[in-house]
């Protein structure tokens, strides 16, 4: 975050340096012409102004707007970066005191939704005896009752979208799943899906799956975001089994 803030100081203030210098030539250069016009030793500026002078004003002038639309360009970039790392931050904090994998999953779903401004967000767990997805958390139009999922499906290894991505453990996104013949309906068609797998070590263990009714609707940003998510929740899971079964065996002994 400090680097980021860093960047954006350096590159804004590089800039106010060269708007900063352009203005006061352009205003030194005014003052000397009014004090020559004063003394009445050229004509009135409007008359006599040599071209060069006029088109020096133009250029700077011009240069000054680029160097705001480009400062303002800055900004605005660096604020979404700004919001994406808090926005991954809050994940990873949200899931610190989480201690079972269902709360891991309840939680990534819920959050999904509200900093992202998904509209649906379901995510599976691959159960590895069956060869299956299973719908384990969801928050939106499948989460009418919290923590109950609406007419849960489970999806095979290699079927639809979200079963592909389990198979190949690369993120999509399908821009008009109209248009895709692996589109499976839930509970109500949308035009757009994202699906993200849940990796632990090189394992796809689950996959993240949200759809939207606009087409277009992801962008590589949605992307990105969704993997670190992904991989913030795949690290929490992993650490959870393992604490989960040192206390099986730490049961047995006993």
């Amino acid at each position: 975050m400090f680097q980021l803030v860093r960047r954006f100081w350096f590159k804004g203030l590089y800039l106010l340096c060269i708007g900063r210098y352009l203005l006061y030539d352009l205003l030194h250069r005014a003052t000397k012409i009014r004090e020559i016009r004063n003394a009445k030793k050229i004509l009135p500026f409007h008359t006599e102004m040599p071209p060069m002078t006029v088109a020096y004003y133009i250029g700077v002038i011009i240069i000054l707007l680029v160097c705001i639309v480009t400062l303002c360009a800055l900004l605005l970039n660096y604020l979404k970066k700004y919001k994406a790392e808090a926005t991954v931050t809050y994940f990873a904090t949200s899931l610190f005191g989480k201690n079972t994998i269902d709360d891991i999953l309840w939680d990534v779903a819920k959050n999904c939704i509200r900093h992202l401004n998904f509209e649906d967000c379901v995510i599976y767990l691959l159960d590895p005896q069956r060869q299956v997805l299973v719908q384990k958390a969801a928050y939106g139009p499948k989460n009418p009752v919290r923590f109950e999922i609406k007419h849960p499906i489970e999806i095979p290894l290699g079927k639809g979208i979200t079963g592909n991505v389990a198979v190949t453990g690369k993120p999509e996104i399908v821009n008009n799943t109209s248009r895709d013949d692996r589109y499976i309906l839930d509970d109500e068609r949308r035009l757009s899906e994202m699906a993200v797998p849940i990796i632990y070590e090189n394992k796809v263990i689950g996959v993240i799956d949200s759809e939207h009714h606009r087409k277009h609707f992801y962008t590589l940003s949605h992307l990105r975001m969704l993997e670190k998510i992904a991989a913030i929740c795949g690290a929490k899971i992993g650490k959870t089994l393992v604490e989960e079964k040192a206390r099986q065996q730490e049961a047995e002994v006993q």
